[in-house]
């Protein structure tokens, strides 16, 4: 069976973007992540690659994330960190043969809320003396596969600095060893705009 991966060969100089949806499979990793389960969530945006050969590309993009872990149960209800972050992910990718791709990379990260979620109700984290980091970086490695002009990618980021700032009863998180480990699957379109 005869497989076509592109109805137009990328060559360089060629400009892409995907925009793409996903889900993420996200929680902390560390010493002191002792009852963090993964936890689902969501995951949206766009990238653009810039290809430099035609094995090789650079690529950009704005991906809005949702994070966190599941706590384990609260009671009778479940108890989760649910956490929300802008990544912004720079990657140098590696094409191998017209379909397959591998990646990595630096992923500056902006977080836009962070609440603690027992059952339907929420708060705010920082209500309770701790909150997570304004700013992450996390490294991301990944592959994907593309066919024509859908791409299938799988990525796994994990965070370079601390991800909780403040301390409470339990004690100073701004010193936890707890980083921000995600998993995350995405479906995209890839437009030739070169």
């Amino acid at each position: 069976m005869t497989v076509t991966a592109y109805s137009q060969q990328l060559r360089p100089g060629s400009i892409t973007i995907t925009p793409k949806m996903g889900v993420n499979a996200s929680s902390y990793f560390g010493d002191d992540n002792e009852g963090c389960e993964y936890k689902a969530g969501f995951t949206i945006g766009a990238e653009g690659e810039y290809y430099v050969k035609n094995w090789l590309g650079i690529s950009t993009g704005l991906m809005y994330s949702q994070q966190g872990c599941s706590a384990g149960k609260y009671g009778s209800s479940d108890a989760k960190i649910c956490t929300e972050y802008l990544n912004v992910p720079v990657l140098c990718n590696f094409h191998l043969g017209k379909c397959f791709s591998l990646k990595a990379g630096l992923q500056p990260g902006v977080n836009l809320s962070a609440k603690a979620k027992v059952g339907d109700v929420s708060a705010n984290l920082s209500r309770s003396g701790v909150d997570a980091k304004t700013f992450d970086i996390a490294m991301p490695i990944g592959m994907s596969f593309a066919f024509n002009n859908l791409v299938i990618d799988a990525r796994y980021a994990l965070s370079l600095n601390t991800a909780f700032k403040g301390k409470n009863n339990y004690g100073d998180l701004s010193n936890a060893d707890l980083y921000n480990s995600v998993f995350s699957l995405t479906l995209g379109y890839r437009f030739n705009l070169k």
